[in-house]
């Protein structure tokens, strides 16, 4: 699951979902290679549809959460992935649902 670069970033969601299910039963490798598959994106506002921005949005706040460690494509790790994709999903979330109003 963990061995290559998806161009479809929703997939992360569903790695890092996989990850907080029995990432506690993978070894000091696997755990690794986990880390460094993360580390290949970038979790910040990119030009793709609304689905992949939002996937992409909750991957990096679930990889800020849970791997803070995770240095992504921008240099962002820990509490910065967090806070910027909270304000990116809630950005999308008042744009979408509430219009902006």
């Amino acid at each position: 699951m963990f061995q290559t670069y998806d161009a479809e970033q929703y997939k992360t969601v569903s790695k890092i979902y996989a990850y907080l299910m029995v990432g506690d039963q993978f070894n000091s490798t696997m755990k690794d290679h986990v880390r460094a598959y993360f580390a290949q994106y970038a979790y910040a506002k990119l030009p793709q549809t609304e689905n992949l921005r939002m996937s992409n949005y909750t991957a990096g706040y679930l990889v800020g959460q849970y791997l803070p460690e995770v240095v992504d494509l921008n240099g962002k790790s820990g509490d910065a992935l967090k806070s910027l994709n909270k304000v990116n999903i809630e950005a999308m979330i008042d744009a979408g649902v509430h219009k902006g109003r």
